[in-house]
């Protein structure tokens, strides 16, 4: 079996230096384009250990190894200040990028609609009121129908968000879910490996950029991951004190995870499953596995039920209801329209696993490098180190299968398995600070001899020196400096321009229109998706005004879309367009509606609906109602609700209408 770990170690050397980026060029990943690559790692790794021999030669070694000889006697001692003060610099590190990076809001349209079924919940239904002209609120991963206005996704985030929001803080949630994350993987780690272990950690957690900047965010990655800490703290505990009541307890945790992220929670519990089975034969507690299996049918049975109460089918998940089979697990076309194959599952998790040694610590090294070096050369694993690994690979082994990627915050599919990473990273160091202290390096006439003590520890000051204050603030600058338009709320807006009550028109481009009002129409949001990606827009468009004209079914215009989209007409892309998406098959002889369309979107400038949108109340009585420009259509709506004022936004200007 040790040949296993020994193979996934030396995965994690070779990951940094795979041509990732090369082999898979014309099939990127959205955000992940300025990622390190093998040249920086390794000139990252000779910069940090030539430096790292340099200073190990001078006068301030000496310090050094004081100073970290203090540092190891401190982490040998049990001491609750120590946990409190890293606590405590948590909780400051992930309210400072709540506020200043994303100013208490989501950034991301997973979040952001999720954040609106919060409200819904939390004003004591399930579903908003459906709007009587949802083209003017269609936002992506929303369904509208007949029976109302809510998102596709499982219900479990969603509804701790709906706390939160009944308090007036639902960005609080996940930082105080992060917390307790970080806390309990210093109560795992005491557990399993001690006091240095547990120690060195907890100074990961706090210096760990990837678990705080995601922790300050709306993504439903963080209570997942809450969960899962908790599921496996409760195990650690079962096995220790072989009571079923915490067996329980553990079966409740993984279960709530389910209904936040299924797959994740699914793939994450299958090693611990496995130990579990063992475990209980060996230790003659098969019947604490009994007792704790409700705990899991429980949430696995909310789950289904609010499936079948919301989508019509207990089986049936928001998003393929929404999107269709094509969203589901497997190799077969996307709702992109894009085939999802065996080559690109294999590109997105070597992405993935490549970034995390990026986002991970913000190191100029590459850290799986090093916990592959671990896997391979230290030959005692520790049973739990293996099951946390096992655990952790389950991610990539799953979500192979699954067709979307983006790098949101970094490998956010990765995320759930960050404090595990973390417990492996405490484990090569100590293993490794251990293996080298005294050792010798250099040789005379060639390199002046030094200690590989002196050098480990250099290596890693240099480390944390470079995150500290060259790539945690690099990162943090990027996130609070970009997605401007979601930075602000629209309602707080319009109070400070003395406006208390209206229908404010948010304009929007072309492109945005003209999805809303197919998907308005009844096309699916796979064929929109896809039509939008795949055709000229100036004869979607047409498409759309015969359909409107001659009273077309829906199942006749999706017919014409298919038709337009199979003839795989050549497109121009217009990088420098106000509008980067726009795609058209000739400049020339446009007709009058698509040149109209194109010059209002250059007349001003546009911004981007979804950030907007859970400014609505769901039963829209609320002091504004906030809808897409849909230009000529916009009276439906003012006729509608005759006692609101209008506006339309511009970005940073609101003007009246008459």
């Amino acid at each position: 079996m040790n040949i296993f770990y020994r193979i996934i170690g030396l995965i994690f050397v070779i990951i940094p230096f795979f041509p990732t980026a090369l082999l898979f060029e014309k099939h990127k990943i959205k955000g992940a384009e300025f990622s390190f690559g093998p040249y920086q790692w390794l000139l990252g790794l000779v910069i940090i250990f030539f430096i790292a021999y340099i200073l190990s030669l001078t006068p301030l070694d000496k310090f050094l190894k004081k100073l970290s000889q203090k540092i190891k006697a401190d982490l040998e001692k049990v001491s609750s200040r120590f946990v409190i003060l890293c606590m405590l610099a948590a909780f400051t590190i992930l309210n400072l990028c709540s506020y200043i990076c994303f100013r208490h809001r989501p950034h991301l349209v997973d979040s952001i609609v999720q954040v609106f079924q919060a409200k819904i919940f939390a004003a004591g239904s399930l579903k908003a009121l459906a709007p009587k002209y949802p083209e003017f609120f269609m936002t992506q991963h929303m369904l509208f129908d007949q029976t109302g206005w809510y998102s596709q996704y499982p219900p479990g985030h969603q509804a701790l968000l709906a706390i939160g929001t009944l308090l007036g803080i639902p960005w609080a949630v996940n930082i105080l879910l992060t917390l307790i994350s970080i806390y309990f993987s210093y109560k795992i780690s005491l557990k399993v490996f001690g006091e240095v272990h547990a120690k060195t950690t907890l100074i990961l957690a706090v210096f760990c950029p990837f678990l705080f900047f995601m922790g300050s965010d709306f993504m439903n990655h963080v209570p997942t991951l809450t969960s899962i800490i908790l599921f496996s703290y409760f195990y650690i505990c079962w096995e220790e004190k072989k009571k079923a009541s915490l067996l329980l307890y553990s079966a409740l945790a993984i279960g709530f995870a389910f209904t936040i992220r299924p797959l994740t929670a699914l793939g994450m519990a299958i090693p611990f499953g496995i130990s579990a089975l063992i475990f209980a034969h060996k230790n003659k507690l098969v019947s604490h596995l009994f007792f704790a299996l409700p705990g899991v049918l429980l949430f696995i049975g909310i789950n289904c039920y609010y499936n079948y109460i919301m989508f019509g089918s207990p089986t049936m998940p928001g998003y393929i209801k929404l999107w269709g089979k094509g969203h589901d697990l497997g190799f077969h076309l996307s709702p992109w329209g894009e085939a999802h194959t065996p080559l690109k599952g294999m590109r997105n998790e070597l992405a993935d696993l490549s970034l995390l040694n990026e986002y991970l610590y913000e190191w100029p090294i590459p850290i799986l490098l090093f916990i592959g070096l671990y896997l391979l050369f230290f030959k005692d694993l520790k049973k739990h180190e293996k099951l946390f690994l096992c655990s952790f690979l389950m991610l990539p082994t799953t979500y192979f299968f699954y067709w979307h990627r983006d790098a949101y915050l970094g490998p956010r599919f990765m995320y759930e398995g960050v404090i595990f990473l973390i417990f492996l990273t405490s484990s090569t160091l100590i293993a490794g600070a251990d293996f080298i202290k005294d050792k010798r390096i250099g040789k005379d006439g060639i390199l002046k001899p030094t200690s590989g003590e002196s050098l480990f520890i250099w290596a890693l000051t240099l480390c944390f020196i470079f995150g500290i204050t060259i790539g945690i603030p690099s990162r943090f600058t990027i996130y609070a400096t970009s997605l401007k338009s979601l930075k602000f709320d629209i309602a707080t807006r319009a109070k400070a321009e003395k406006i208390d009550k209206a229908i404010i028109f948010i304009k929007v481009s072309w492109g945005v229109r003209l999805m809303s009002e197919l998907r308005s129409y009844g096309i699916s949001a796979a064929l929109t998706q896809i039509a939008y990606s795949n055709t000229d827009h100036c004869r979607l468009q047409e498409l759309l005004d015969q359909a409107t004209a001659n009273s077309w079914t829906t199942e006749q215009f999706a017919n014409e879309i298919q038709s337009l989209i199979n003839k795989k007409t050549p497109l121009l892309t217009f990088l420098r367009h106000v509008d980067t998406t726009l795609k058209l098959s000739s400049t020339k002889d446009l007709s009058p509606k698509c040149n109209d369309e194109l010059a209002y979107d250059t007349t001003s400038a546009f911004t981007v609906y979804a950030g907007m949108v859970a400014a609505n109340s769901p039963k829209f009585d609320g002091d504004y109602i906030v809808a897409m420009d849909l230009r000529s259509r916009n009276h439906l709506l003012r006729e509608q609700f005759p006692d609101y004022p209008a506006y339309i936004y511009l970005p940073d200007n609101f003007a009246k209408m008459e």
